[in-house]
């Protein structure tokens, strides 16, 4: 260990707090929660030796144990642009906790299964500043980008706010008509319309 880590280990140590290590991480006593933060958003190869039997261990004694895994910033394991899962395994989360805001890694592959919950901590740095929102080519959406477009004024007509058009639904899968509507005017469609077969207006209306 040197520089951060190393001074860290060194107040940890004259707190009192116990480390344990990879001759003896068996002996520490069963945790209570536990905390992942073995590796970061930059996160892009396996994880390998000592590293990958933390990971094993805070599944089996954690996660399938029913204590709850609470991971900083990302599950370690995972790689932070495309949320693959490297190596085959990677830590289940109870809940991930990530700084300034969400990261393109937790929503993507087959993260979703691992992140848990997803809370967003602030750490005073303005969107309006963080110029790397955009990874290869995709955007992630914060609350604030959407806030316009679903602001409406007091004196407005359902015309003035998008027409959209729905070719769907067949016999047995008229739900897939009425889910796509309800998703039309819930993310603010003025008018939304289905076209499908006669047969099915009784049950769509």
């Amino acid at each position: 260990l040197r520089g951060d880590a190393l001074l860290n280990r060194q107040k940890a140590h004259e707190a009192g707090i116990p480390i344990y290590g990879e001759q003896n991480y068996g002996d520490a006593p069963m945790p209570d929660v536990i905390v992942d933060a073995l590796f970061g958003t930059g996160f892009s190869r396996p994880a390998e030796g000592f590293a990958a039997t933390l990971i094993h261990w805070a599944n089996d004694n954690g996660y399938y144990a029913d204590i709850p895994v609470i991971a900083v910033d990302i599950p370690s394991g995972i790689d932070g642009t495309t949320g693959e899962v490297l190596g085959g395994e990677a830590i289940h989360a109870t809940e991930t906790v990530t700084f300034h805001r969400i990261k393109q890694g937790l929503l993507l592959g087959n993260a979703p299964d691992f992140v848990g919950k997803i809370t967003v901590h602030p750490i005073s740095i303005p969107l309006s500043d963080d110029l790397d929102r955009s990874y290869d080519g995709l955007e992630i959406l914060e609350p604030t980008d959407l806030a316009e477009r679903f602001r409406r004024p007091q004196i407005c007509h359902k015309g003035d706010f998008g027409r959209v058009v729905l070719f769907c639904g067949s016999r047995g899968m008229a739900g897939a008509a009425a889910l796509c509507a309800n998703a039309a005017m819930r993310t603010g469609a003025g008018l939304t319309t289905i076209l499908c077969r006669e047969s099915l207006l009784p049950i769509l209306q």
